[in-house]
């Protein structure tokens, strides 16, 4: 697998080093000019669906596949792109000729490579109440660390305890709560320490959130009563049947221990079956019937009623504890009865003694154990929510996606965290990417070079490829096409000029031409005139310019080409000009059949004159 990426960053070189567009067919001598086009194309989220149902129309065994692609929306070299890319080329431009060429950008997916996966699977430590009770009794009543304990401090010890069995050189992720500020601890108080709340102080929050109306004409709506609420009731001078929810998505409960739930709501005329609180970990944000729900104890509302919102007692939803979570509030009401509910406020948190200051979050450093102590590893650092909000839109909710990728706010990051590191430092970065259906721990390893720092994965990144028209439709090809310029010519010029040998048998006294191979940059073509190459070495001017072509300008344009990709050949046509040969211009086509470094190039077909 690993050959195979660097295969990929190989000919990705080589394609942006040359014109992609130049023509492309097997059959070049046919070639109608006036039908070929040249293509750049990048393939959307949409293409994507489009592509797996082609796929399952033209081979219904393919479901596998064709389901990977349509959830995942990304390429991988399993799931190959020159596979499946032919069939949306052909649905989306079926009436190109011929030799028309496609640069095609597409979303890929490489395996995390080797020594990045050590981290990302590295077992977990996570901090307990009987961890941070080792600390300290303000430490664990708080149910985090923070300045005045720092982690650092405080870690080895607990890991030499706890993971007294461990061997030398064992690595672990150690997880811990931790605030920027230090607790207050108010022992004489028990309430809930709020990580999420809602006041309902304007009507735009209400449109924020997501109003599912299934049936019915009466729905949620903002009132301003108790200083903001909302609020919805089936009886408008008869009973009506409704079904709406009043759905909040996200709730981070993953530092929260104890979670507990509180409302502050008012209830007239309470029936059974009728009003719920319900909550999901699987919510999708669009659908709440296919989610599943879990029902909580409707909070106690006894002395409420449309006048007088009361603050229930709390709730334990200790079972979400560690977990993102969707909070609905669901009313049904039918043509018997049509309770009206309002609510002025909610509050999710850990449910203890009353502390003031920051919410704390979820952190994580890496720990190795020599055989004696553990220590702090340097140069692995996992990001923090405090790092995805300085980036900008990542930092809505604390991770990567394909539209905001770790490649392009990394490097950047890294610089200001490191703004001393010499060339040559690293440092391994783990964080959190969403593909839209999960949220995935990655890592990534970033390099300090003269140019900045440079990243060495992304789990999903844009690259292109080639692909070229047939008479039987679209097909990947990986030919490279190019057109000689002045500076190729240069190329063999320069070569004979230096060399000690063939520069005694180069009668042509300008540094930019020469009469080895017949090779000028000047004029931009191959002399093809008796005299003009050295007549004792080749016996036609084709063998002198093939064998120019061949042994000198490919080696030393592609020095690093591969002999296949993907399974393909690697073929080179060349097309150059001529100056006293019966065409004016020319095409051949070479076959690399030795990959670099020192590549060998085997003549397959030419020269042919271009009509």
């Amino acid at each position: 697998m690993k050959y195979l990426k660097y295969i990929s960053i190989i000919l990705l070189a080589i394609l942006s080093a040359c014109n992609l567009f130049d023509p492309l067919e097997n059959e070049l001598d046919e070639m109608d000019s006036t039908i070929r086009q040249e293509i750049e194309y990048t393939v959307t989220d949409d293409d994507f669906v489009t592509i797996a149902n082609k796929a399952l129309y033209i081979n219904p065994d393919d479901t596998v596949n064709a389901k990977f692609i349509r959830d995942n929306k990304f390429f991988t070299d399993e799931v190959q792109a020159s596979n499946y890319v032919p069939l949306l080329l052909n649905e989306l431009f079926p009436g190109l000729g011929t030799g028309s060429q496609a640069s095609i950008s597409y979303k890929y997916n490489g395996d995390m490579p080797e020594e990045l996966t050590a981290y990302k699977n590295a077992p977990a430590f996570t901090f307990s109440d009987e961890a941070y009770r080792m600390v300290a009794d303000e430490v664990a009543d708080a149910g985090y660390f923070s300045p005045r304990f720092n982690p650092d401090r405080y870690i080895p010890d607990v890991l030499s305890e706890k993971l007294d069995t461990a061997s030398s050189g064992a690595m672990y992720a150690v997880r811990y709560k931790y605030s920027e500020v230090d607790p207050v601890i108010d022992y004489s108080a028990f309430e809930i320490n709020p990580v999420w709340e809602e006041n309902f102080e304007s009507e735009t929050v209400v449109e924020e959130k997501q109003l599912v109306n299934v049936s019915g004409a009466q729905k949620w709506n903002w009132k301003s009563a108790d200083n903001g609420s909302v609020a919805i009731e089936g009886w408008d001078n008869d009973y009506f049947e409704n079904e709406d929810w009043l759905i909040f998505n996200d709730i981070d409960l993953s530092t929260v221990s104890n979670a507990h739930l509180q409302m502050k709501h008012a209830v007239e005329f309470y029936a059974e079956g009728c009003l719920f609180v319900q909550i999901s970990t699987n919510y999708d944000g669009e659908n709440p019937a296919g989610a599943n729900w879990i029902e909580v104890p409707f909070p106690n509302h006894d002395g409420s009623d449309k006048n007088n919102y009361i603050e229930s007692d709390v709730i334990d939803i200790s079972r979400f504890d560690g977990k993102k979570v969707a909070l609905a509030l669901k009313y049904v009401s039918t043509t018997t009865q049509a309770p009206y509910w309002g609510v002025g406020s909610i509050k999710i948190g850990p449910y203890g003694f009353k502390i003031t200051g920051e919410p704390p979050y979820l952190a994580e450093d890496f720990y190795e154990y020599d055989g004696s102590d553990w220590a702090k590893m340097d140069g692995v650092y996992t990001l923090k929510p405090s790092d995805y909000q300085a980036m900008g839109e990542p930092g809505e909710n604390n991770f990567f996606t394909a539209s905001a990728m770790a490649s392009d706010y990394l490097p950047e990051f890294a610089e200001l965290q490191n703004p001393f590191a010499s060339e040559g430092a690293s440092m391994v970065y783990l964080y959190n990417y969403s593909t839209g259906d999960e949220t995935l721990k990655l890592a990534d390893m970033l390099t300090k070079k003269a140019s900045g720092w440079t990243s060495s994965y992304d789990y999903i990144r844009l690259i292109s490829e080639p692909y070229a028209s047939t008479p039987d439709g679209w097909v990947f090809d990986p030919t490279i096409v190019f057109s000689m310029s002045s500076n190729d010519y240069l190329i063999i010029a320069s070569y004979v000029k230096n060399d000690p040998v063939l520069s005694e048998l180069d009668n042509n006294n300008y540094d930019d031409s020469e009469y080895y191979f017949g090779a000028s940059a000047y004029y931009g073509n191959f002399d093809t005139r008796g005299g003009k190459f050295y007549g004792d070495a080749f016996a036609t001017w084709e063998e002198a310019v093939t064998t120019a072509i061949g042994t000198i300008l490919l080696p030393a344009k592609y020095p690093e080409a591969v002999t296949q990709y993907k399974g393909i050949d690697m073929h080179y046509i060349v097309h150059f000009a001529t100056y006293g040969a019966p065409a004016s211009s020319y095409w051949v086509k070479f076959q690399c059949t030795k990959a670099g470094p020192d590549p060998e190039f085997t003549l397959v077909e030419g020269p042919v004159p271009v009509q």
